[in-house]
């Protein structure tokens, strides 16, 4: 069985997407800055008590919230979890060599897996099917040498998968 391959076709959409996803989360705040900002500029110069009272116009009064509502509304960084709850969470990278012709096919060629404290889980390089030859190790961007794939140091391909569903199982990525 070959090493598992990730098509960049795929990788460069779903890139895309989280993109588009991200911009059209910005695009609100970006169109309510440019009405202010063109309402302001169309009128003129304006004396500071105006200015004044259009900002004092635009604040609204806060509103009081219940203690899970304020919770609810925090960033994940700063939401307190139980012990239990860290210890589901986990974080993978994938290291990727190009093989065939031009190396533009990837390989898979490390994984690391950390728990939610940055302890190490697994970290270990994947040896590439000899039938598919690296033929460029990305090293710049992958820290992956010819050296570290050899067969005395890389795990087989079937090995990490299996090793990976299990440190995965019930957990959240």
């Amino acid at each position: 069985m070959c090493a598992p391959q990730l098509n960049l076709k795929t990788c460069n959409e779903t890139a895309i997407q989280i993109q588009n996803m991200r911009e059209e989360e910005v695009k609100p705040q970006k169109q309510r800055q440019v009405k202010n900002n063109s309402s302001t500029k169309s009128k003129g110069v304006k004396n500071n008590a105006t200015s004044k009272k259009q900002k004092s116009k635009n604040k609204k009064s806060p509103k009081k919230k219940s203690k899970k509502q304020k919770q609810q509304h925090k960033p994940a960084e700063q939401q307190e979890l139980t012990l239990d709850e860290q210890g589901r969470y986990v974080a993978l990278d994938c290291e990727f060599v190009g093989v065939g012709p031009g190396g533009y096919e990837s390989a898979l060629a490390r994984v690391s897996l950390v728990d939610w404290n940055n302890a190490v889980l697994l970290d270990t390089h994947v040896r590439v099917s000899e039938s598919t030859p690296v033929t460029d190790y990305r090293t710049f961007v992958s820290g992956v040498r010819e050296e570290h794939l050899l067969p005395d140091v890389a795990m087989e391909s079937e090995k990490c998968i299996a090793i990976v569903k299990k440190l995965l199982q019930g957990r959240i990525l």
